[in-house]
């Protein structure tokens, strides 16, 4: 009995230390913020009314602008199909917001699959094949970056963050760190599977 309390403690022990862990992972991993060259810059998704970008998605696609100024990458891919009732999708009211900031549209990729994460980037690896990239620039919040970085590294690509520095999504609060904790866990035991790449 003795044993079994004791292998039940180190199993709970074990376990709250590895969800610290990539609780840790999530915050240091979205403070870092290194600007690299880049074959395309990946946008993921947010919300949308009525092709009007959230403030979330505002200021993931306000990011992408600076870096695409800059000359990290030549491509802008947005990401994001659409929810029941909407008239368009993320990806088509995110170009359509680097537009009007004066992307020229053929640097601009939208692809409008995906109503998660694991989806979008899947989807978004067929137009990386074409344009024959191996180096990704994602932009997305804080402490959504890990979770996407892993996601595009399992599908074969060398993947920077460049996470949202203001604006709505970009603060590291507890919430949001605990939703993209237990995030990360479950595709690492149970979605990492669904990548074929």
């Amino acid at each position: 009995m003795h044993l079994v309390k004791t292998f039940i403690a180190v199993s709970l022990a074990a376990g709250m230390l590895f969800v610290l862990g990539v609780a840790g992972w999530v915050v240091n991993i979205g403070t870092k913020d290194v600007l690299y060259r880049s074959d395309a810059i990946v946008v993921l998704g947010a919300a949308q009314f009525d092709g009007t970008p959230s403030d979330v998605l505002q200021s993931r696609l306000d990011r992408a602008f600076e870096l695409w100024k800059a000359r990290t990458a030549r491509k802008v891919i947005t990401t994001g199909s659409n929810q029941p009732g909407d008239r368009t999708t993320e990806a088509a009211s995110a170009r359509q917001y680097l537009l009007d900031l004066g992307l020229p549209r053929a640097a601009v990729i939208p692809v409008p699959k995906g109503t998660n994460t694991l989806d979008s980037l899947i989807a978004v690896e067929k137009h990386l094949r074409i344009l024959k990239a191996e180096r990704v620039t994602v932009v997305t919040d804080p402490a959504h970056m890990v979770r996407c970085l892993l996601i595009m590294r399992n599908l074969g690509y060398e993947a920077f963050g460049a996470p949202t520095r203001s604006g709505a999504g970009s603060k590291m609060t507890f919430s949001y760190v605990t939703r993209e904790t237990a995030a990360v866990i479950r595709y690492l035991f149970l979605q990492r599977s669904e990548i074929s790449g």
